[in-house]
């Protein structure tokens, strides 16, 4: 009994001993999961073993593998989540070098480049699609155009109509001019014949006044209230009147041929401020002066002279061919040489202020809303100087200071300037500028252009060829050319003659075949076909 109990003993420990074994194993197996964690417990203290120990550990090494998925800490969660952690590590160094912030903006970047390539490699035909409206007239009628505002003056030779934004009549008055020129500032208009002593002044509401002249008129001007200026001349004298708004004579100065002769003439906005620029040529050294009156009696009476004039600006052997006031009445005097500034608000010290020397031969000037001087340069004068490139327009402020430049391809002829920016005309090429220099458009004309306006905005343009006027919605950026007329009368004379010289090429062919057995019917046919050309190249009358 003794060796039988022994026995059991021996057996049980020996199985306590391997079940201790393995719980030792299994426990090592979650003691090196748990290490791995931050919260991981301390290894718990060994305790005596007994049955009811010995019968949880038999309980709890069949129920191991049930226990696993229950265990929050097991290492097969803890690889997952390293997982998870590294895939989530890879992306981040994406999502931080691209953020979505600079995908647009290089999207964006792509775009305006391919826009800016389209716009550059592409030229917009600009045809009947884009006219809003048109005016047709004859070839004989000396037709002229000034935008204002929302309307347009049109003159010719039978009178002035003004047009509104649908190109219909507000109203018309009618007249007989031979050769009109126009002049506009603000709302107001004056018409005046050269070859005759009528001068009509208008604003948007119709004729304000006529003026007769005294002789045949000279020279002539308009301000932005409706005061106008005529200089006109009697035998071998000149006389200058100035008139109100209402047609009421203000200002009359007479002077002698011998004193100079008044090559321009302008009124202050205010109109109560005349410059005149007088050239004397009777001397051998020419002489040239710019000088400046009063126009009301009560202020030509505070001064020292019996006809009101303030100041006399000595221009030495130069031609001052433009004066011009601006709205702080301060004068701007072009001369051969320079454009000077004179004078201002004070009206005791009319005085040069500033002044711009030309490098390069001058070949267009315009103001810009009063605001703005743009100047066209041609060629240099001379070699070695500081010059302005050739073929170029530059903008001044009132205080002579540049504020904007641009080069372009051609000699300017002329340039036409509202809305804060230039049309310059270069033949049958147009370009658009704004006083920045940044250029808006181009445009390539097919036949001859006699004036290019700007509208209501810089997108919009009246065009007047020799027979029709037309207000064109024109595109920003865009290089355009106007698209072929099949009806325009350079293209039909070309037709026309095509035609002629087939007919003339075939009879003479069927002669010669003929044996030109009847030359005399040879040549009253030739002469029939060269009247015909004649009466077809013909431009139409009235």
């Amino acid at each position: 009994m003794d060796n039988d109990k022994e026995k059991d003993i021996n057996n049980t420990e020996i199985h306590s001993a391997e079940e201790a074994a393995a719980e030792n194993k299994e426990s090592g197996r979650e003691t090196a999961a748990k290490s791995k964690e931050k919260s991981a417990k301390s290894k718990p203290p060994a305790v005596k073993q007994t049955d009811a120990h010995r019968t949880r550990q038999k309980n709890g090494k069949k129920n191991v593998g049930k226990s696993k998925p229950k265990n929050r800490n097991s290492s097969h969660l803890k690889v997952v989540e390293s997982k998870e952690k590294s895939s989530k590590t890879a992306k981040k160094p994406k999502t931080i070098s691209v953020p979505k912030s600079w995908v647009f903006t290089g999207i964006g970047l792509v775009l305006l480049i391919v826009i800016f390539i389209i716009s550059k490699n592409s030229v917009v035909k600009i045809g009947e699609k884009q006219v809003m409206f048109s005016q047709e007239y004859t070839m004989s009628s000396k037709a002229d155009f000034h935008v204002c505002g929302n309307n347009i003056y049109y003159v010719s030779k039978d009178g002035m109509i003004l047009l509104n934004k649908q190109g219909e009549s507000v109203w018309t008055d009618t007249f007989t001019m031979t050769s009109p020129d126009m002049l506009c500032d603000g709302e107001y208009a004056a018409v005046a014949d050269s070859k005759s002593k009528l001068v009509n002044v208008y604003n948007l509401a119709g004729k304000l006044y006529s003026i007769t002249a005294a002789g045949n008129i000279t020279s002539f001007a308009v301000n932005p209230i409706g005061c106008c200026a005529v200089v006109c001349k009697v035998d071998d004298d000149y006389k200058i009147n100035i008139y109100s708004d209402a047609g009421e004579q203000m200002f009359e100065g007479t002077y002698a041929s011998s004193d100079g002769m008044p090559i321009a003439v302008d009124i202050s906005d205010d109109g109560k401020l005349m410059a005149v620029s007088l050239v004397n040529i009777s001397d051998i050294k020419l002489k040239s002066n710019v000088m400046f009156y009063y126009t009301t009696k009560t202020e030509a009476q505070s001064t020292e002279s019996s006809d009101g004039m303030i100041s006399a600006v000595n221009c030495g052997e130069e031609i001052t061919s433009v004066v011009r006031f601006l709205p702080d009445n301060s004068c701007l005097a072009a001369t051969d040489s320079r454009i000077m500034n004179i004078g201002g608000e004070n009206k005791q010290n009319y005085t040069q202020n500033w002044e711009i020397p030309y490098t390069n031969y001058i070949t267009a000037m315009d103001i810009v809303d009063g605001k703005y001087i743009a100047v066209a340069y041609g060629e240099p004068i001379s070699a070695g100087t500081e010059a302005k490139p050739s073929y170029s327009v530059c903008w001044y402020n009132t205080k002579g200071k540049e504020i904007g430049s641009a080069v372009t391809e051609e000699s300017i002829t002329k340039i036409s300037s509202s809305l804060g920016a230039s049309i310059v005309y270069m033949g049958k090429n147009f370009k658009a500028f704004t006083v920045k220099g940044k250029e808006l458009w181009s445009y390539v004309a097919l036949q001859n252009v006699e004036s290019m306006q700007f509208y209501d905005t810089q997108d919009r343009i009246v065009l007047a060829t020799a027979t029709k006027m037309n207000l064109l919605d024109v595109k920003k950026g865009a290089d355009m050319e106007e698209e072929a007329d099949k009806d325009s009368p350079e293209q039909a004379d070309d037709k026309d003659g095509e035609k002629t010289e087939n007919i003339t090429a075939q009879n003479t062919e069927n002669a010669s075949a003929e044996g030109n057995t009847d030359k005399k019917s040879a040549e009253k046919t030739t002469s029939e076909q060269t009247t015909t050309e004649q009466t077809t190249s013909a431009p139409k009358e009235d």
